[in-house]
């Protein structure tokens, strides 16, 4: 799949390109979960949200503010052995979001209060 063309009109080659280099080899996971329309923001009336990745196989809670997720990935290599920045989840949420790309899931307060304690649990 190329995610240049007219669908994301953002993403020009060069864009990739630099993107690639910069985030190696999560770009086209991170991609695919974008383009899978996976990325939710789930925000309270009281103006508080935390990102969920929503897909068939996963889900995901990620806080974008703090460059933060609570998967697997993260801990092993952002946070234990250091060798990335960020895990798929947080840069397809980045693109997500500089797309336009991201469903918005309106809720109780107290339901993203809870989704915030589990993901840093």
């Amino acid at each position: 799949k190329q995610w240049f063309n007219a669908e994301y009109g953002d993403l020009t080659p060069e864009l990739i390109k630099t993107l690639q280099l910069i985030c190696g080899n999560i770009l086209c996971p991170a991609l695919e979960l974008v383009d899978k329309e996976a990325i939710w923001k789930v925000k309270s009336s009281q103006g508080r949200s935390v990102f969920q990745i929503r897909s068939e196989n996963e889900q995901y809670t990620c806080l974008k503010r703090e460059m933060y997720c609570h998967c697997r990935g993260f801990s092993d290599t952002v946070i234990n052995k250091r060798t990335v920045f960020l895990c798929k989840h947080l840069l397809a949420v980045f693109i997500a979001c500089a797309l336009d790309k991201v469903h918005v899931d309106v809720r109780e307060p107290e339901f993203v209060e809870n989704l915030l304690q589990f993901s840093i649990t």
